[in-house]
């Protein structure tokens, strides 16, 4: 409806199933799109294993909504 993308992921945005999509998206519907992709995902850092830090590290409901309402705006 919107014609816009945001691919979320808990995994990092290097490499991930999310880069996969945003390029096969970027492929074939390029010209169907509004404007840029937006990918949210994990830094590209290893994984910590402090559940404090791990906590940080996989991205949170805010930042979803703060780049839906910042694409829509």
């Amino acid at each position: 409806k919107t014609n816009r993308l945001i691919v979320a992921e808990e995994g990092g945005r290097t490499g991930g199933v999310g880069a996969e999509v945003a390029a096969v998206v970027q492929d074939r519907a390029f010209d169907d799109l509004d404007a840029p992709i937006e990918r949210i995902g994990a830094p590209d850092i290893p994984v910590p294993c402090s559940p404090v830090l791990e906590d940080a590290y996989i991205p949170k409901r805010k930042d979803i909504v703060g780049t839906v309402r910042r694409m829509v705006a």
